[in-house]
C-alpha cells in the first residue's frame, strides 16, 4: 500500500507492506546409511545420516515514510523506515528441545532506519549533495532453521532462530559541475559498512555438547571514488564515461569461513 500527497514545498510519500513467508524443507542426506534418530515424520524414516525436514511460515513487513523538501534551488530528502519479523516460538522452542538444545526463542524483531539526502547549488554551474542511510537485511531462512529437525552432531552447521538483521551504514558525498551545455563531469566518494554478517561458529550447547551454529558475528567495510564525465543533450550521441577505485576489507568472506 502506497500513499502520495504534494503540500506546498513538501513532497510525502508513505506505505506499508506485510508478507507470509510458506517455507517447507525436505533432505535426506546419505540415504544409503540407516538412520538412528529421532522421528521427524518424513518419508523413509530409516534412511539418512542426516535428516531435515520442516515447514515454518514466518511473518515480516515494512512501513515507511519520505519527505521531499524543494526549498528555492535547495532540495533536501527525510525519511525513516521501520522493518519487522515475527515467528512461532512455540514451534521452535519444541524442536531445540527434541534436539537437546535449549535456550530462548526470540518472537520478534524490529529495526528503524533514517535515510537523509540533500542536493545544493554552490554556482550557476555546480552542485554538491550527500546522501546517509541506514538498511537492513533479513538473514536467509535456511540459515534461521537448517537441521532443527535432525540429531544434529558437531559436524553439522545448525540453522539459528535468533539471527538478527544484517546492518549496513552507508554515505556518499559528491559535486556536479557543468563544464559547458552538453558536458558534465561528477566526482563522488562513497563508505560503506556492514555490521552483523552471518557466519558460522562452534558453541557448547547446554547438553554440553559442542555444534556448529550461524551467528551475526562479522563486519565488513568499503570505501570508493567515482568519476563520471556525461555527455547529452545535442548531436546523435550521448553517453557517460566513468571511472571507479574502491576497495574492501572484512573479517570472512563466505558464510561458513570459521566451520571446523
Amino acid at each position: 500500500v502506497k500513499a502520495f500527497r504534494q503540500a506546498g514545498p513538501h513532497e510525502l510519500k508513505a506505505g506499508f507492506a506485510v508478507q507470509r513467508d510458506d517455507l517447507t524443507f525436505q533432505e535426506i542426506v546419505r540415504p544409503y546409511i540407516q538412520y538412528v534418530g529421532r522421528s521427524d515424520g518424513g518419508p523413509y524414516q530409516d534412511r539418512g545420516a542426516f535428516r531435515d525436514f520442516f515447514t515454518y511460515s514466518p511473518v515480516s513487513g515494512t512501513a515507511y515514510f519520505r519527505d521531499k523538501i524543494e526549498y528555492g534551488s535547495m532540495i533536501a530528502s527525510l525519511g525513516v523506515r521501520w522493518d519487522f519479523f515475527l515467528q512461532d516460538t512455540k514451534d521452535l522452542e519444541q524442536t531445540l528441545i527434541n534436539d537437546d538444545r535449549g535456550g530462548t526463542i526470540f518472537g520478534d524483531r524490529q529495526k528503524i532506519s533514517p535515510r537523509i539526502g540533500f542536493s545544493y547549488p554552490i554556482s550557476d554551474k555546480a552542485k554538491v549533495y550527500f546522501n546517509y542511510g541506514h538498511f537492513f537485511q533479513q538473514p536467509a531462512l535456511l540459515y534461521m532453521y537448517q537441521r532443527n529437525t535432525a540429531s544434529a552432531n558437531q559436524n553439522d552447521v545448525l540453522g539459528n532462530p535468533n539471527l538478527d538483521y544484517q546492518k549496513t551504514i552507508q554515505y556518499s558525498f559528491g559535486v556536479k559541475y557543468a563544464m559547458s551545455e552538453t558536458y558534465s563531469v561528477d566526482v563522488q566518494g562513497y563508505f560503506k559498512d556492514e555490521f552483523d554478517k552471518i557466519n558460522s561458529t562452534r558453541i557448547r550447547e547446554e547438553s554440553g555438547v559442542y555444534i556448529q551454529r550461524y551467528r551475526n558475528s562479522d563486519y565488513g567495510r568499503s570505501r570508493g571514488l567515482e568519476l563520471t564525465i556525461e555527455k547529452r543533450g545535442s548531436g546523435y550521441v550521448n553517453g557517460s564515461l566513468s571511472y571507479t577505485y574502491a576497495f574492501a576489507n572484512g573479517k570472512a568472506s563466505q558464510t561458513n569461513t570459521n566451520y571446523l
